[in-house]
């Protein structure tokens, strides 16, 4: 823009800011770079120090086999259901055609620790069919069901062989 020049009005309305302005302009470029990249390094350094903290809750790793009678029960669905169920998610776990289970809030291997009441189900009884027929399993069903199982478990550690035994209620 050479050869403009501000009306004799602007230099009065802003007493004399605009010679300030002018030498500024040429060492505004260097002095935004420098804010930028001070910002920009403050923000990678926030954002690395929140990252570095726990992902989430402490969860214990239960794994185990099911058994009634000495004997492995097959295709059982097992919840151990946390005392604060309002804060903590239950922990579900299958039993495979050895009575090996891992337990798993969703597809997250884990229990939350404290106190929790063991109890198995069939999830297919409530769309009027079983998932096995076999007596050991039903027996299961009917007695560690939700409203009749006796058995809690105080989860503190990692579990690796964890014998969940399921014999009859006396």
């Amino acid at each position: 823009m050479a050869g403009f020049t501000h009306p004799r009005w602007w230099r009065s309305c802003n007493g004399g800011r605009l010679v300030v302005m002018r030498n500024l302009i040429p060492h505004l470029g260097r002095l935004m770079n420098r804010r930028f990249f001070s910002c920009a390094t403050l923000v990678l350094c926030m954002l690395a120090v929140v990252g570095c903290g726990p992902s989430g809750p402490k969860l214990y790793q239960i794994k185990g086999t099911v058994t009634r009678e000495g004997r492995p029960v097959k295709y059982l669905y097992i919840t151990f259901s946390p005392d604060d169920d309002g804060t903590k998610a239950v922990s579900v776990g299958a039993s495979d055609k050895d009575g090996r289970f891992e337990m798993m809030i969703a597809s997250t291997p884990g229990v939350y620790p404290g106190p929790h009441k063991i109890f198995c189900h069939d999830p297919l009884i409530d769309l009027g069919s079983k998932t096995s027929t076999e007596p050991d399993y039903l027996a299961c069903i009917k007695e560690y069901s939700p409203a009749n199982s006796p058995l809690t478990i105080n989860v503190d550690k990692n579990i690796s062989n964890y014998e969940l035994k399921l014999d009859p209620i006396k």
